[in-house]
């Protein structure tokens, strides 16, 4: 992501000296300008300055501190209290876009986020995808009547330094496996996602370097169900859907990807068993009747590949 610096809403370098007048007049010079809406940074102590500067034009200041969330579930309802979204609030970065899309819209708003580095240190990936989801909101409105300036605030604890020896995350293949996992009578199993809560799937994962998709399969199952699928009958459908990918989750892709394509696979097993989701990917599961659980995906693909399922395994 890249940060917008305009010079005012980073005070950390001007004296010591330098009085709330004068800040209040670089705040309120930064505020004229809509066009620079943003992310920008700004020492936590000024805060009650740049607040001040923002209701003499009539816009709106909040304040989020994410210091204490541990999760992207619980940053959300932390951003969804501090800013009083509306009862449909989902939790998830799909509705938190169209809530900032439509926060203080009538007059503008200025937003100081606390607390990110903290929550980037609890959850990087959730960190790096609500920055994305304020950039882009915040860009969006940006030079009309109604700006959204965020505003992260620095001076605060930030998380330990990584070992350098650490290797970075490696970015994601657009190539991936959808296993349905299923019992003899049509049961499917569904997860839940904990990055997007009510939304439901069945296994998916990206291929690892070197992997063949059948070979992704039985890894992406055991890892996110604990189930070994030597106990059931894996079915390569030999078939790949193509799909865009979410605008929030292209930053785990090399750059300018926007497509992936997604091999098909289904994993039949004798009976319901227990499953051993993992925390960092679910938060739960459950077994529906196949029509139910098809009704139950957010995913197209997902759904159309429950809905073949009598036709391919010839129940």
């Amino acid at each position: 992501m890249t940060e917008k610096t305009t010079a005012p809403a980073d005070t950390s370098a001007q004296p010591a000296s330098l009085t709330a007048s004068t800040l209040r007049a670089g705040f309120a010079d930064l505020l004229s300008r809509p066009g620079a809406a943003g992310i920008l940074r700004l020492p936590g102590d000024d805060w009650p300055t740049l607040r001040e500067a923002a209701r003499a034009r009539g816009l709106v200041g909040a304040e989020i501190d994410l210091a204490a969330a541990s999760s992207t579930e619980a940053a959300l309802r932390e951003i969804g209290r501090a800013l009083a979204f509306p009862d449909w609030y989902g939790e998830n970065f799909d509705a938190l876009n169209d809530c900032l899309g439509e926060f203080a819209v009538a007059s503008g708003a200025v937003v100081l986020l606390r607390g990110i580095e903290q929550f980037d240190a609890a959850d990087p990936e959730g960190a790096a995808t609500l920055l994305e989801v304020l950039e882009a909101v915040s860009a969006e409105r940006a030079g009309d009547s109604s700006p959204l300036w965020i505003f992260l605030a620095t001076g605060e604890r930030k998380p330990a330094a990584a070992p350098t020896s650490a290797a970075p995350k490696p970015l994601k293949k657009p190539v991936s496996v959808l296993v349905v996992i299923h019992t003899a009578d049509l049961q499917v199993l569904l997860l839940e996602r904990a990055s997007h809560p009510g939304y439901w799937q069945s296994v998916t994962g990206s291929l690892e370097e070197g992997e063949l998709p059948v070979e992704t399969a039985r890894r992406e199952v055991f890892e996110e169900t604990g189930i070994d699928v030597a106990k059931g009958i894996l079915r390569d459908w030999q078939m790949t859907n193509r799909f865009e990918i979410f605008a929030e989750w292209r930053h785990r892709y090399p750059p300018g990807v926007t497509h992936n394509d997604e091999h098909v696979f289904s994993l039949e097993l004798p009976v319901v068993c227990p499953v051993t989701v993992a925390p960092d990917e679910h938060l739960s599961s459950r077994w529906l009747p196949w029509q139910q659980a098809a009704a139950e995906c957010f995913s197209w693909s997902n759904r159309d590949a429950i809905l073949m399922l009598p036709q391919r395994v010839g129940a």
